[in-house]
């Protein structure tokens, strides 16, 4: 049996993206807006008509925009059947197909087989703008603050002729979606294929395990790259419809249009397309990529130019939530110094203790604190403890004022697990904290996902914790925790290298909840501040490990950043 790969590339002369199938019969796929940035970047009235009119039918440009849509047509067998491996050859028709060449597999579960690779013309039907996303855009991502292109140097800037794309104009155009018409689709339908969108979108939680499926570098080598998968998570949802989404699954540029889908459910819809794969904030590359509720853009569409186009049949109201995720054990709250923030964990609902970095309080005797359940309200915290600049570990105590314990289901404290094996190399790990976003937006944490790359132990106490976990600015203060929601640190830091300026978000450090954990449990016990104290460490090779400095080298100070 064959079946239509429901991702695609989408090419023009002068750029490409992925994109989706979304109805096989009628030949419609759906990409980004970004396809076009070539084409619109030196005509500006144009630009301009279509950013004032925020849709437009594609016999509305100026010029014929010539799209060709490369797509995949599988074969489901079972192995033990002929599997066909696959070359390249070009056809008459104008269609680049791939060749089969034979070969015996073994074995007999269902099987997915090598593709056959199709490339046929398209043409550009419509343009719109989805106005939720784009307010939802402007809200969370400023753009006097964020980037969503990245600045080449001089030798690397285009050739001479090529239009020059600003980051202004990648910015206006992120909640701007394209669809493209492909009349020669229907010739490789199948009835399983025939509509892609067609079964109510799974409902998405943050921390759920999600697959985005693209064609990284565009029109490079599709061969190599067209429908590559990258796994992640979604690390958060904004929007009054949760229509943006927030992943950590790497993407990279020719991923914009590609379809993001929830793992246990890849067989269903994409409940997402991903809009910009690498964005930066204050110059700092932030380890997320951002994408829109598929639903959205369909309702957008719809909303735009009629049923004609998604038809009734296809249902739009899916669910995406973000509640009841498994971290909810760990309560994670926002801390506002001033100008800066930070993120810090409430440790104990009694005595509203909660416990983060130093270096978050910039000095600050007192601070505020908002807290996300049952609502956003933000509550004067003062500072009882925190450790000195020159101390081994980067902490800090509050206990909030006239807190009333938080009316839900969480544990009073976290679980530290004390076996070794639970935070061992390798162990998979989430972060849970307020990076990236800070006070001015009312977003609950962020969560982002990896495993502990490395323990470093000072006569058998673990003294720092590495992971792969994508930690940015805010970050600090927040919780590293594994599946069940257990604590297992306390994230202080990301590196970055002065020299250069380059930010390194899944190459952070953290302190081991074990190994402060009792003193904690005493300080609640016996209300006495010396127990806290007793984290002052003056342990000469504790402090060169996280000064990132060894007894043959000078301090390697640009290398660590604080958050």
């Amino acid at each position: 049996m064959k079946t239509l790969v429901p991702t695609c590339l989408v090419e023009t002369d002068s750029a490409s993206s992925s994109g989706i199938i979304i109805d096989a019969r009628k030949g419609y796929v759906i990409t980004h807006a970004t396809v076009l940035l070539p084409h619109l970047a030196n005509r500006f009235s144009l630009f301009k008509r279509l950013l004032k009119e925020t849709r437009m039918r594609g016999d509305a440009f100026e010029d014929v925009i010539p799209f060709h849509v490369t797509f995949e047509q599988r074969q489901i067998g079972k192995t033990g059947d002929t599997e066909q491996h696959y070359r390249g050859d070009f056809k008459s028709s104008g269609g680049f197909i791939i060749e089969p060449i034979n070969i015996v597999a073994s074995g007999s579960d269902p099987m997915l087989l090598p593709s056959r690779m199709i490339k046929r013309k398209g043409q550009l039907r419509f343009v719109w703008r989805s106005e939720n996303f784009s307010s939802t855009i402007r809200r969370l991502f400023p753009a006097s603050e964020w980037k969503f292109i990245e600045d080449l140097p001089q030798d690397k800037k285009t050739d001479a002729g090529s239009p020059e794309i600003s980051k202004d104009q990648v910015y206006h155009l992120l909640p701007y979606f394209v669809l493209i018409q492909v009349p020669a689709l229907k010739d490789f339908v199948v009835p399983a294929t025939e509509k892609i969108i067609q079964k109510d979108f799974a409902d998405v939680r943050v921390g759920s395990e999600v697959l985005v499926v693209a064609t990284p570098f565009g029109n490079l080598s599709p061969e190599v790259f067209l429908n590559s998968v990258s796994g992640g998570i979604i690390s958060n949802l904004a929007g009054e419809g949760r229509e943006l989404m927030l992943t950590d699954a790497r993407c990279i540029p020719g991923s914009e249009g590609g379809a993001i889908y929830e793992k246990l459910h890849l067989n269903r819809n994409p409940i997402g397309m991903v809009v910009a794969p690498l964005c930066w904030k204050a110059n700092e590359w932030v380890g997320l990529a951002v994408g829109c509720r598929i639903s959205e853009i369909l309702g957008s569409l719809r909303k735009s130019f009629g049923d004609s186009i998604t038809g009734r049949e296809i249902p739009l109201n899916g669910t995406l939530v973000s509640s009841s995720s498994p971290f909810d054990s760990i309560f994670v709250v926002l801390i506002s110094s001033g100008a800066m923030w930070g993120s810090g964990i409430l440790i104990n609902q009694d005595l509203g203790l909660i416990v983060t970095c130093s270096h978050v309080l910039n000095g600050a005797r007192e601070v505020k604190v908002r807290t996300d359940v049952p609502h956003f309200a933000w509550r004067t915290a003062e500072v009882i403890y925190a450790t000195a600049d020159e101390q081994v570990f980067d902490i800090a105590f509050l206990r909030l004022k006239d807190f009333q314990p938080i009316s839900q289901p969480i544990s009073q404290w976290p679980m530290v697990p004390d076996a070794e094996k639970d935070f061992a190399e390798g162990t998979e790990v989430f972060v849970v904290g307020h990076a990236a976003f800070g006070q001015e937006n009312r977003l609950r944490p962020t969560v982002t996902h990896g495993v502990i790359s490395k323990v470093l132990f000072i006569d058998q106490i673990p003294i720092i914790i590495q992971t792969t976990c994508s930690v940015n600015s805010g970050a600090s203060g927040g919780a590293i925790v594994n599946r069940n929601g257990q604590l297992l640190g306390i994230v202080v830091c990301n590196a970055r290298n002065k020299d250069c300026g380059a930010t390194y978000p899944h190459l952070n450090l953290s302190i081991p909840a074990k190994t402060v954990w009792p003193a904690i449990r005493r300080y609640v016990e016996s209300g006495k501040i010396s127990d806290l104290e007793s984290l002052t460490l003056s342990n000469p090779r504790a402090k060169l490990l996280w000064t990132l400095k060894s007894s043959e080298t000078k301090l390697m100070d640009t290398v660590k950043s604080h958050l």
